[in-house]
């Protein structure tokens, strides 16, 4: 077995390759290639659900065109009933149910109160049209709406015009996800206004929008009658679907986490990783080492990040969740239990993914280590020695962890099923296949079993380790090398550096350890959940789940204001507790540098006019007014005397709609959306031409060719988002064209063309639209960047300012954390207005926010803009934002591990009580009594950890002002110094000398502390790089110089005042520098 082993060390890479090419032969001869139509299925990424979903969008509007030929519907609607198509199609009925219910209210409210306000308008063109007409000009009413133009009316109705296009627009950008009702008011807005132009009585001003919220109405009814009962889908089964996809990746995490252990133990990294003289990183820059990723590494990474994206996804869809009506077996409660215990699995699976970082920024510091301390270093047999003491520890953890990882498949495979997301016939079918799986009643003991063998492995690899290595673990293995005692180690084994590079080796295995037994804790907890649901199922079956009043109040609320409240900041403490708990400044209200708190009546009358001032000075309000001179640019055609007949009769409307619909808040935004517009206006011409006469214009035929074109029009929606922009503007182009020509076919020529407008063919009327779209684009993209443009890559500064001010305040919620966990106070999170609650509640608020922020970040950091002048420092911004990414992951593995210290969670008693193996009260969250009485290496172990600085609030310090320095273009400081990581100080001996000894290293708390040792130090070395690439973003306040002093050359006053008094001295080889700071004179050139 070892000389196995020796030579599968000795040639991993034939090896690797060797089986990588058995497995390739034995694919290409076992599997046939795949017929024609799944690999086109593949290549489009298609799957069921999408089919559906593309199905049921493209319904609506076909829906609508096909009622629009009834004679009765035909006769309400007249020349609007393209109306409804169009507003069947914007309510995207494929949308979950409870988005599609709140979208469509706000949909309602809106056209109501659009409705109400152009019939405002109506009514004051009205008056304004007989006050300014003789009274021989408006003598009785006349049947036929005729072309008669009016200045004041006119002008009425531009005004009205402005303000609502402005109110929209602002409304657009304070809630950008309402972005799709903004476009449905603009609509009504838009045409309400243009045919209000020729109206001279009332009585045509009502039948007109009467007529237009019938339509639009009539178009919400259609959506929702699809989103209902067409494939009903709601925000419950998308988080069932995106629970049952996280269980999946969790699986092919696993399997990558093995891969890459197995690479680890082949190429001995742990070893290695230190060395001076490793070959593999000796000659890389440290950038070149940074950006190099084994297959193994990649995979792993890859596999993590569809994990932590499934986990947002289900974030954001349980917010929804809570609000919807459903039958079935879990509630809203238990919902939130999953989304809890499938993020105490990701936790630690995102550690092990920054494994690999770890190691790179270990080898990275060993390269460039110096050799003062250690001259001799060791001789090559204790060199060889050493090596396969650390391989056999590699081989140990790497058995260890498959034999976990495999009874953890089983076991997610068994939470898969009993959470019902699986048919119950699958297990018969795995038993008649053979698979080894245990029984169903074993699930729980099988796996807790497998955890104790893991942990008990644990000690025993470390220990055989020592044996092997001929060196004796005491507590000063881990403190401070310079402090007695020294540990037992035999010849050159007691070089300090030496010693340094075990403990950081006994770390990473510490590390790796601890996240593989937290992540088989977390599939436990998962596990005794699933079982336990799983009998209430059975014997309750299922019921009505109504949501809350709670959440129906906060679903409500959240549609119209922001969900950024701070907490109440007065609190007094625990009940029947003398502690009292007063919280930091944080709790309350952000604070005006301008104005102290309102004392009086008066003074909050005040602050209210002064919010008034503060929305009209804000940006969104500066975006509302782009938005009116857009849309003026063109509507100003139809509101003056020689232009108005012609902007009706060549369709000026529609080029007025896409201007309105166009404009983005910056100029990234536009250009791609004016490309994506022009594309699918152009792509949409020519469909419509081909279905129109494929069918031969025969409206049995043409409406179901138009559902196939929308159907795949909605293929880009679903698949591409970035390209939704074109997509949208190609079916309703289809439904313009295809829409006025089915009208013409059922109403007649005369008809359509009594509003004005003259009939035109299909082959007429395309260009037409063409003509249009693209005018309004055009002026949309115009506007985006006169006066000035609001760039994609301002914005992007400004977001990056604000993630790393989130970032500052989520350190600052996990320092609070860690501080209140070694509290000798039990501070139980569980109970409601506790301060353990209040800071858990802040804390994982903040984690959610900065996640989404860098998300968000990510995503911008991507979109294209045209660089005028010099160019965008766009790697330096990924550079940041990767760094970003990193230092978050390591605070929140920092906030992880340390629940292991507080006496509230349930993974202190496996370190804190003797036979506390109590797994259903633990593992279901449930309460519990605490003993009074911990085991001593606990008690110790806490007192220490107090005396540590785990945490500082000097890298939240750090991260603000580097926040202040991006968001306002400022320099920093000069001379920023980062933080230094925590040091084990020398009181260690005196509270406990045994309490780091190797005889701990089973416990959580131990490995934690490990982790919290890793994570700590490289969130230091992280800070220390992300000030470095923002100081060459944004500068330095530094006035410092360095005089160079070259041959040949003369000198400036500076240098020659510099060297006064000094001897001149010349040097044909080259340069002399001088640092003017440094009395030795070895200075350093800039």
């Amino acid at each position: 077995m070892q000389e196995r082993n020796h030579d599968e060390q000795l040639s991993p890479q034939s090896t690797s390759e060797s089986d990588t090419n058995d497995d390739s032969n034995t694919t290409a001869e076992s599997n046939p290639p795949a017929p024609m139509w799944k690999r086109v299925w593949r290549w489009f990424d298609l799957d069921l659900e999408t089919m559906k979903m593309m199905a049921k969008g493209a319904l609506p509007p076909a829906i609508a065109a096909a009622i629009n030929q009834s004679n009765s519907v035909a006769q309400i609607y007249t020349t609007l009933g393209y109306l409804v198509s169009i507003m069947a199609f914007f309510s995207f009925a494929a949308q979950p149910r409870a988005r599609f219910v709140q979208t469509m209210t706000l949909n309602i409210l809106g056209v109501c109160l659009s409705a109400a306000v152009m019939l405002l308008c109506v009514y004051c063109a009205v008056m304004s049209r007989a006050h300014s007409e003789s009274a021989t000009q408006t003598g009785s009413p006349t049947s036929n709406l005729e072309m008669n133009y009016n200045s004041s009316a006119s002008a009425v109705i531009a005004v009205w015009l402005c303000v609502s296009i402005y109110l929209i627009n602002v409304g657009r950008a304070l809630r950008p996800q309402y972005s799709v009702t903004g476009t449905i008011l603009s609509f009504f807005v838009i045409v309400a206004a243009i045919n209000t132009l020729q109206i001279r009585h009332m009585s045509q001003g009502e039948a007109l929008i009467k007529r237009m919220i019938g339509a639009f109405f009539m178009g919400f009814a259609i959506a929702v009658g699809v989103s209902l009962f067409v494939f009903p889908r709601t925000h419950r089964k998308l988080c069932f679907k995106l629970t049952e996809g996280f269980v999946g990746k969790v699986k092919t995490s696993l399997k990558a986490q093995g891969a890459y252990m197995r690479r680890m133990r082949r190429k001995n990294l742990v070893f290695t990783c230190v060395q001076e003289t490793n070959v593999s990183t000796a000659k890389l820059s440290p950038k070149e080492i940074r950006a190099t990723n084994s297959p193994e590494a990649k995979q792993l990474k890859l596999s993590t990040a569809s994990l932590s994206e499934t986990f947002g996804r289900m974030h954001t869809e349980l917010e929804y969740a809570k609000t919807e009506f459903a039958v079935g077996h879990l509630d809203v409660h238990d919902l939130k239990r999953i989304r809890e215990l499938l993020q105490s699995i990701l936790l630690p699976m995102n550690g092990m993914s920054t494994l690999i970082d770890i190691l790179k920024e270990v080898a990275i510091r060993a390269v460039g280590a110096q050799d003062d301390d250690d001259p001799e270093g060791l001789s090559f047999d204790d060199l060889q020695a050493e090596r396969v003491a650390w391989a056999k520890v590699m081989d140990s953890l790497v058995n260890s962890f498959d034999s976990l990882a495999e009874t953890l498949e089983f076991a997610l495979d068994h939470i898969y099923i009993q959470l019902r997301f699986g048919r119950r016939r699958k297990r018969a079918e795995d038993t008649e296949k053979g698979s080894r799986r245990p029984s169903d009643w074993n699930f729980v003991a099988s796996l807790s079993q497998k955890i104790d063998d893991f942990d008990s492995s644990r000690s025993s690899t470390l220990q055989g380790w020592s044996q092997a290595a001929n060196v004796d673990l005491p507590v000063a293995f881990t403190t401070d090398v310079s402090k007695d005692p020294q540990p037992t180690m035999i010849n050159h084994f007691a070089a300090d550096r030496h010693r340094r590079k075990n403990q950081q080796r006994l770390c990473l295995v510490l590390y790796i350890q601890f996240l593989t037994w937290s992540t088989a804790r977390g599939v436990l907890d998962l596990l005794v959940f699933a079982d336990v649901k799983s009998k209430e199922a059975t014997k309750r079956g299922s019921r009505l789940i109504l949501p809350g009043k709670r959440s129906i109040k906060k679903w409500i609320r959240n549609m119209w204001t922001s969900t950024d409240s701070m907490a109440d900041p007065t609190i007094t403490g625990r009940e029947g507790t003398r502690t009292i708990v007063h919280l930091g400044e944080a709790y309350n209200k952000r604070k005006d540098p301008e104005h102290l708190p309102a004392a009086s009546y008066l003074e909050v009358i005040g602050d209210q006019i002064r919010r008034t001032s503060h929305f009209f000075a804000s940006a969104e309000s500066a975006f509302g007014f782009r938005a009116v001179c857009a849309v003026m640019t063109v509507a100003i055609i139809a509101f003056l005397h020689d232009t108005q007949t012609w902007f009706l009769q060549q369709r000026g409307l529609w080029a007025l709609i896409l201007v309105a619909i166009s404009l983005a808040p910056t100029t990234g935004a536009s250009v791609i959306g004016f490309l994506g517009r022009v594309i699918g206006t152009i792509a949409a011409g020519c469909t419509s031409i081909i279905l129109w006469y494929i069918a031969d214009g025969k409206p049995g035929g043409v409406i179901p060719v138009l559902f196939i074109v929308e159907f795949l029009g909605f293929y880009a929606i679903f698949k591409y988002p970035q390209f939704s922009v074109g997509a949208i503007l190609f079916n309703v182009t289809n439904l313009l064209i295809v829409g006025y020509e089915l009208e013409v076919t059922k109403l007649g020529k005369e008809t359509v063309a009594s509003n004005g407008q003259p009939y035109y063919p299909i082959y007429l009327l395309a260009p037409y639209r063409l003509a249009t779209v693209l005018t309004g684009t055009f002026v949309a993209f115009i506007w985006s960047y006169f006066p000035f443009p609001m760039t994609t890559h301002g914005k992007l500064r400004r977001d990056l300012g604000a993630g790393l001010y989130l970032l500052a305040t989520y350190y600052a919620t996990v320092h609070s954390t860690v501080e209140m966990r070694l509290q000798d106070e039990v501070f139980d999170p569980r109970i409601k207005k506790s301060p353990a609650y209040r800071v858990e509640k802040a804390r994982n608020k903040a984690f959610a926010k900065t996640g989404i922020q860098i998300s968000k970040l990510q995503v911008l950091s991507h979109e294209w803009e045209p660089t005028i002048g010099g160019r965008f420092p766009k790697e330096t911004y990924h550079d940041i934002i990767a760094s970003m990414q990193t230092i978050f992951n390591y605070m929140t593995l920092i906030s992880y591990s340390t629940r292991t210290f507080s006496p509230a969670s349930p993974l202190f008693s496996a370190s804190a009580f003797p036979s506390t193996h109590q797994l259903f009260p633990i593992l279901s969250g449930e309460s519990r009594t605490i003993p009074d009485v911990e085991k001593p290496w606990i008690h110790n172990f806490r007192i220490f950890m107090r005396s540590l600085d785990i945490t500082t609030h000097d890298i939240t310090s750090m991260l603000s002002l580097l926040s202040a320095s991006v968001t306002n273009a400022q320099p920093l400081p000069p001379f920023l110094r980062v933080p230094a990581p925590y040091t084990l100080g020398p009181d260690l001996h005196i509270i406990d000398p045994d309490v780091l000894g190797i005889e701990h290293v089973a416990e959580p708390c131990y490995a934690a502390f490990a982790v919290c040792q890793v994570a700590s130090s490289l969130v230091s070395e992280e800070l220390e790089r992300l000030i470095g690439m923002v100081k060459s973003l944004v500068g330095e306040v530094d006035f410092s110089f360095h005089v160079e002093r070259k041959p040949e050359r003369v000198t400036t006053w500076r240098s020659r005042a510099g060297t006064s008094g000094s001897k001149n001295t010349k040097d044909s080889g080259g340069e002399k520098r001088i640092d003017l700071s440094n009395p030795n004179g070895r200075g350093k050139a800039e």
